[in-house]
């Protein structure tokens, strides 16, 4: 079951409890499975309970195989060949992995296949900086607004800054820093020497914008461009793959906590500027337009990877070496546009009376029914006629019931809302005669409650008392 619900039996907050089993082997009776359940309580009762926060994770793992089998006949783009050991990467790499915030696991295809991180390691230096330095430090260095070039322009803000951490002059700087306190020599999950040799060999437009911003008085003192280089070349090239980035995502999504570990990695307020530059500047001179479609923080990458956060839900991963013009990977981008035709994850919608038309994979079953009673009894609550115009267009039950078996007409009668009531039996025709289950009509209520010129007109229509 918990594998089912995406918990893997090699989740390390697992470790105790498949110790003790193994331990226990066959001699499990139910007072043993209670004391060895109590080690891992809260991860095991939630999963058990149908608590985590994807309910329905089987049909989600379903709705993500179709998407990403749609992705896998996508054939445009060509792999990047400005650095020679990245045009050697096979274009028919493919591969996604799940993270959600409560630890749900799911790959597909290649998700194991190591590939040099490239850009996606942006936003990991930055967040470094910022845990170290603070926002306030750190920015003295580097803006915080979209440059309108490309990736590597040899271009700086109107304060002589690098515009975001998020393109090349950018994370030249966060090395800089890091540099600055000889934080990053730990940091590597794994490491292409090959990649970094041949980044170090060929790059002379990134060595032209250090020299720039060398020139600009850009970076702390004491820093060389060959050490900030170095350092820059070397996080370009750590290793990882799509289970790695969708952690990393996962972490991101989870406020600075790890969900497999539950330990706090990065600060709440750093996670925070991650996200909001990841959103506005992640995916080159394709953010705005991801930002307006997507709406989520992502991070692209010239090796094909990209990382998606859909905060407080989930991180993704993906991967797929081909590239469009602007360096993003062909697969990854459609993959993220199907999955927003699936599900309701665009941040903006779900604002006011809105009720989206697509399915929110945090939903509970039966959730869609009481949220609908809500909006609509909250409605005629505060006589909101457009409110309840919206719900009734949008083809909702305007007969549901509270827990006390309440219509919206027992609450716009017995608060005197004269539009709404005239709006629920006019437009609506809902049953003026609805019962709660203390036997009183709307009627009742409304002459109850003192508003006897509404009791009168439901008298006339024919309501009961």
């Amino acid at each position: 079951m918990m594998e089912e619900e995406g918990i893997r039996p090699t989740d390390p907050r697992l470790k105790q409890f498949m110790v003790r089993v193994s331990k226990e082997k066959d001699d499990v009776d139910e007072d043993t499975l209670d004391e060895v359940i109590d080690t891992d309580l809260p991860l095991i009762a939630s999963t058990l309970r149908n608590l985590l926060v994807i309910p329905d994770f089987r049909s989600f793992c379903s709705h993500l195989d179709q998407i990403f089998e749609e992705c896998t006949d996508i054939t445009s783009g060509n792999v990047a060949s400005y650095i020679p050991e990245l045009s050697k990467v096979s274009p028919n790499f493919w591969g996604m992995s799940v993270c959600t915030v409560d630890g749900q696991r799911y790959s597909k295809g290649d998700s194991t296949e190591p590939f040099t991180l490239q850009s996606c390691s942006k936003p990991l230096t930055y967040g470094l900086a910022l845990q170290q330095l603070g926002s306030e430090k750190v920015h003295q260095f580097v803006g915080q607004e979209p440059s309108g070039e490309v990736f590597n322009a040899l271009i700086l803000d109107k304060h002589d800054m690098p515009h975001n951490p998020m393109i090349n002059p950018g994370a030249i700087i966060m090395c800089g820093l890091l540099k600055s306190l000889n934080l990053a020599a730990n940091e590597y999950v794994g490491f292409s020497n090959e990649v970094y040799e041949s980044e170090k060999a060929t790059g002379f437009r990134n060595c032209a914008i250090a020299y720039l911003m060398m020139e600009k008085k850009c970076f702390p003192p004491s820093i060389t461009v060959d050490d900030v280089l170095t350092l820059y070349y070397k996080s370009c090239s750590i290793l990882g793959n799509c289970e790695t980035l969708s952690v990393i995502a996962a972490t991101l999504a989870n406020g600075g906590v790890c969900p497999l570990t539950n330990k706090m990695v990065l600060r709440q307020d750093v996670v925070q500027n991650m996200l909001s530059l990841m959103q506005s500047c992640g995916m080159y001179d394709y953010s705005g337009h991801f930002a307006f479609q997507i709406g989520l923080p992502a991070k692209s990458g010239v090796s094909g990877g990209m990382m998606l956060v859909v905060p407080s839900v989930m991180g993704i991963g993906l991967w797929s070496p081909p590239l469009d013009r602007l360096g993003n990977s062909c697969r990854c981008l459609y993959f993220c546009e199907r999955l927003l035709d699936f599900y309701c994850m665009h941040p903006y919608a779900r604002l006011g009376h809105a009720v989206p038309a697509r399915e929110d994979p945090t939903q509970r079953p039966g959730r869609d029914k009481e949220e609908h009673v809500i909006r609509i009894l909250c409605a005629a609550a505060r006589d909101d006629v457009d409110a309840l115009q919206c719900y009734f267009l949008r083809n909702m039950d305007m007969n549901v019931r509270d827990y006390d078996g309440r219509s919206a007409l027992h609450v716009a009668a017995s608060e005197g809302h004269l539009e709404s009531v005239r709006f629920l039996i006019d437009v609506c025709r809902v049953d003026v005669n609805a019962r709660d289950r203390f036997g009183h009509t709307p009627r009742k209520d409304a002459e109850e409650f003192g508003n006897v010129y509404i009791a009168n007109v439901l008298k006339c229509i024919g309501a009961e008392l």
